[in-house]
């Protein structure tokens, strides 16, 4: 089984909360970091699969207040993250830490680093071990001109082998908000430069459009989960019975 360091001031919040999520003995299919109103927590549960409380930065979980801007925290949270061990990771840059056009000056310039080689390293952790994750962003977003995305998933005109670029319109026909590029390691994503409604799926028509994409969404996420998790359950099953 993974281990926390001892030497972390933390290590006893972690294990409570890897202890909440993993008491029940399923394995986690999902974590949405930076977690904003895409719904695909909520999306990916409606699929019958098991899905963590999405992470807001700065948000209070299990007796501690994360600033996910700062280092020693994300060294603390990728710590808790690979304990946790989902499938599958998606994170949304926060607007003060990528989603700008233009930095503001050096302090800035680092917190889009510090967010670019934060949510990498979460990512590759998951590929590393039989899963898979992603990164949403504004199309025009600094974020992607980072050395550290461009290393890990390539370009949306260049991606690197195992790397799917898309973009997903979020919004109504009559009132859309910018579109959003995504970059995952996991192809169940790519479609014509959409995701798309897959057939068969029911969707209430009172449901806010919002609702209605993080379902679909969250559908493709899914798929990946399922796909991803056979190449890692033999690893999984081994850890849960040391």
């Amino acid at each position: 089984r993974s281990t926390l360091s001892s030497s972390s001031a933390a290590s006893d919040v972690y294990k409570r909360q890897a202890i909440e999520v993993l008491s029940s003995g399923e394995r986690l299919a999902f974590l949405d970091l930076f977690s904003g109103e895409g719904f695909l927590t909520v999306g990916v549960r409606a699929h019958g699969l098991k899905a963590a409380d999405g992470w807001k930065s700065n948000a209070e979980i299990a007796g501690k207040r994360w600033d996910l801007s700062n280092p020693a925290d994300q060294a603390e949270a990728a710590q808790l993250i690979d304990y946790l061990d989902p499938v599958i990771v998606h994170a949304a840059v926060p607007q003060d830490g990528g989603k700008t056009k233009r930095s503001r000056g050096r302090r800035d310039r680092d917190k889009h680093k510090g967010y670019a080689e934060f949510v990498v390293g979460i990512i590759r952790s998951r590929v590393n071990v039989g899963g898979g994750g992603s990164i949403e962003s504004p199309t025009d977003a600094i974020i992607w001109k980072h050395p550290a995305i461009r290393t890990f998933f390539g370009t949306r005109d260049s991606p690197l082998p195992g790397r799917t670029f898309t973009t997903i319109q979020l919004g109504t026909t009559t009132e859309l908000e910018p579109s959003i590029l995504l970059a995952a390691t996991y192809h169940e994503v790519a479609g014509s430069d959409a995701v798309t409604r897959p057939s068969g799926m029911s969707l209430d028509p009172e449901a806010g459009p919002s609702v209605v994409k993080g379902l679909i969404w969250a559908d493709a996420i899914s798929r990946a989960a399922v796909r991803l998790a056979r190449s890692g359950a033999h690893r999984w099953s081994a850890r849960e019975l040391l």
